[in-house]
C-alpha cells in the first residue's frame, strides 16, 4: 500500500470500514484530518484478500492484540523484506516510487498531487525534481 500512494502514518491508522476491496480503493486519513480517495493496484487488491482472510482483525487492517501498529513497525518488515535489494528503501521512498512512475508514464503532476494527499502542487513538484529530475514532470 505503500506503493499505492499511502504515506506509513496513514497505513497504520487505516480502519477496515474505509477498505473497499471490490470497487477497488480505500479512503485515507491524511495529515490535518483531510481525507482521500486513493484507488488499489489489482495487485494490493489480492494481498489485501489473503491478509484480511488470515487475520482475525477488529476495527483496524494492521492491528496486534487490539493496538495499533506503529511506524517503527513499518520500518522494520519494510528493513527485513528488502535488505537483499537495497539498504536505502523507506516508506517515504515506497511511497514516492509511485509517483515517479506515474509522472514518467505521462499522468499530469495535478492528479499525482491529489494521490499523495499533499496540499500544494509545489510540493509534488519539488519531490519530483528530487527523485527524477524535470524531465519527468507533466503539468
Amino acid at each position: 500500500m505503500l506503493y499505492d500512494t499511502a504515506r506509513a502514518s496513514e497505513i497504520i491508522h487505516l480502519k477496515l470500514e474505509d477498505i473497499h476491496l471490490e470497487e477497488k480503493y480505500v479512503i485515507l486519513n491524511g495529515k490535518g484530518f483531510k481525507q482521500r480517495i486513493v484507488p488499489l493496484m489489482e495487485t494490493t487488491i489480492q494481498l489485501l484478500k489473503i491478509y484480511l482472510k488470515e487475520n482475525k482483525l477488529n476495527t483496524y487492517l494492521f492491528e496486534n492484540k487490539n493496538h495499533l501498529m506503529n511506524l517503527d513497525f513499518i520500518a522494520d518488515v519494510l528493513e527485513k523484506y528488502t535488505l537483499n535489494i537495497s539498504k536505502n528503501i523507506t516508506p517515504h521512498t515506497l511511497h514516492h516510487a509511485r509517483a515517479i512512475h506515474l509522472l514518467k508514464s505521462g499522468v499530469p503532476v495535478i492528479m499525482i498531487r491529489d494521490l499523495l494527499g499533499h496540499e500544494s502542487v509545489i510540493t509534488t513538484e519539488e519531490n519530483a525534481l528530487v527523485f527524477c529530475g524535470k524531465k519527468c514532470i507533466v503539468r
